[in-house]
């Protein structure tokens, strides 16, 4: 079922010499990733924002976009909010609250939620995303990819069916990267994005659209797939596409196997992370035990204890050591 129809949408800028979209046709089901490419001044923003009326340039414009077949210029804004989600490039353009904790109900209260629900989610969204150390801060305090991350979070807050991502990855550290990353892949909808992160587009993307002038080219699979199919339509005969298939083969393989070490260092540092956060808890409890008097009514109880106690803290040493190796391997 088509999640998003963009019909025959043509766009000017005022004073413009010539369109910024021209005729651009483009259906998206529900579900999908597709990841919107195209050289810089191509409109990939200026498309995006013609999917939320509120944040549609001022121009001449024809065509028709509908969600769930139903057109824009017929939806309220009410339910435009409810239904799509949109994250800016520039987290800045999107913040309007002075706190953290406030940004992230602002959206919340403006669908008229009650309280009830309203904290509910802004403290599930705070847990999800690691905001809770920095809840009650200024958000003008926060840096770039703080920002971006509390912008997403924000969104996510009030459960759209779709999101629309501008060059999302920008901004964001490995560690946020990771947490926008875990929050994608457990969205339930339909997602658009701009990006020209490779790495980003092979992980999400089931359809790369490539904005041109003369309309919007669309490619199933995700990056090496959309690589594959331009060289093949790029070669100019048999004994040169037998070439070309075979340097992107390489580069494919290539690719492959980078992202396989990038995952699987990702993983090992994330094992190694929550072994030491469960060596740590149990530390603390044996902590716990060795400061209550009871504990030494049992000598030969407590002297077990001490010595575990020492094992638990080498191991944790150890394990921090095991951390610190991985995290340093180029």
């Amino acid at each position: 079922m088509a999640h998003i129809e963009i019909e025959n949408l043509t766009f000017s800028y005022p004073s413009a010499g010539r369109p910024s979209l021209s005729n651009v046709s483009l259906t998206i089901r529900r579900g999908e990733y597709v990841v919107l490419c195209g050289k810089s001044g191509s409109g990939k923003t200026t498309l995006l924002r013609h999917l939320k009326s509120v944040l549609a340039p001022h121009g001449k414009r024809s065509g028709d976009i509908r969600i769930n077949g139903v057109s824009l210029k017929d939806m309220s804004q009410r339910d435009q909010a409810a239904k799509v989600g949109f994250v800016m490039q520039n987290p800045d353009d999107q913040i309007v609250t002075d706190k953290v904790w406030h940004e992230l109900a602002f959206g919340l209260e403006s669908l008229g939620c009650d309280q009830k629900t309203m904290r509910a989610r802004v403290a599930e969204m705070a847990c999800y995303f690691g905001i809770q150390d920095w809840f009650h801060r200024d958000v003008a305090n926060l840096s770039g990819g703080q920002k971006q991350l509390l912008n997403l979070a924000s969104i996510m807050a009030m459960q759209p069916e779709i999101l629309i991502l501008d060059e999302p990855t920008n901004h964001l550290d490995m560690d946020s990267r990771e947490v926008l990353e875990d929050a994608l892949e457990n969205f339930p909808g339909t997602i658009l994005a701009i990006s020209h992160d490779r790495y980003f587009i092979n992980r999400f993307a089931t359809k790369v659209c490539v904005l041109e002038a003369g309309g919007v080219k669309e490619y199933l699979g995700n990056y090496d797939d959309y690589f594959e199919k331009i060289n093949r339509q790029q070669a100019p005969d048999s004994e040169n596409a037998g070439m070309t298939k075979t340097a992107m083969d390489k580069e494919k393989r290539k690719s492959r196997e980078e992202e396989k070490r990038i995952r699987e260092k990702k993983n090992a540092i994330a094992a190694a992370e929550k072994a030491i956060a469960t060596a740590e808890e149990e530390a603390a409890e044996m902590e716990a035990q060795l400061a209550d008097p009871a504990t030494y009514q049992d000598a030969e109880k407590a002297a077990q204890l001490a010595k575990a106690y020492q094992l638990k803290k080498d191991e944790i040493e150890r394990r921090y050591a095991e951390w610190e190796a991985l995290s340093a391997e180029e």
